[in-house]
């Protein structure tokens, strides 16, 4: 609560710290030069009135821009980009080729539970899985690691999975006895099992993120036939400055929430530090 005290006006709040603890704290904030302390009596209660100095201003102001740029790093470091718009339907090209334009990276995403399945001749076992197609340059920045083998070395990947193939995690192995190099069956397609995912940094929570990943090409989508009208489907378009500028992401943002206020994006969010 805010309230004016001898023309000085100040700001209540609850403090975890025992009365000694916190004299102990001022004294050494002054000592520094960082605050200016007055003490007094107010209504026969004594009163203690402190104010930052400008150069505890200007060392605050720095601890916000560094903390902000620690949040920042960690928010990109686990996006693995700069900026998400998700849909319910793929985004339109030209938003694709307007970020490109500006000299943005581009990846995208398409994500939706699904019966994972072995083959009939390797007991035709069935588990419900988390998909996730993505494009080629999956992901835009840092990376996932693998294994050839559960329990094995990992291996650092800054590519997505080729066509044909489908990394997974492990539990998907165990659920449908199969190992690295067999057949797995997703809908109408019959994809490799080509590495089993260790660590997957942008992996999200909710439901999904809790069932097991299998992760393929984007180009196999269609000949899983799994995409219908009525499907419960995530599209995810991810964008990132190739060379840390962000010149251009201000501009690509305020086209994308202008058409999200407008109603022409279905579904439309965009994930963001602000968000």
């Amino acid at each position: 609560r805010l309230r004016t005290v001898t023309g000085v006006q100040t700001c209540a709040l609850p403090i975890s710290l025992t009365d000694g603890n916190l004299s102990r704290h001022l004294d050494v904030l002054h000592e520094s030069g960082l605050v200016e302390v007055w003490k007094g009596v107010e209504r026969r209660r004594p009163q203690t009135l402190v104010r930052l100095t400008p150069d505890g201003r200007r060392r605050f102001t720095l601890y916000l821009e560094e903390l902000e740029r620690v949040v920042r790093d960690a928010f990109a470091r686990a996006l693995r980009c700069d900026v998400v718009l998700s849909t319910d339907r793929p985004a339109p090209q030209a938003l694709l080729e307007q970020a490109r334009a500006l000299g943005l990276s581009t990846v995208t995403s398409v994500s939706f539970p699904s019966m994972a399945r072995a083959p009939q001749e390797r007991g035709g076992a069935s588990r419900l899985v988390s998909v996730k197609a993505v494009s080629s340059g999956y992901p835009l920045r840092g990376e996932l690691q693998l294994q050839d083998q559960p329990g094995g070395p990992l291996q650092r990947q800054t590519s997505s999975p080729q066509p044909g193939t489908v990394w997974v995690d492990a539990a998907v192995l165990d659920a449908l006895q199969l190992r690295v190099g067999q057949s797995l069956l997703l809908g109408d397609a019959v994809l490799q099992i080509a590495k089993i995912i260790a660590v997957e940094p942008d992996r999200g929570a909710g439901f999904l993120g809790f069932a097991p990943r299998v992760m393929l090409h984007d180009s196999d989508l269609s000949a899983t036939g799994l995409v219908q009208p009525a499907s419960r489907i995530t599209w995810r378009l991810a964008v990132a400055d190739r060379q840390d500028r962000t010149a251009g992401l201000p501009q690509w943002r305020s086209m994308v929430e202008a058409q999200i206020r407008q109603s022409t994006l279905r579904g439309g969010r965009l994930e963001t530090l602000e968000a």
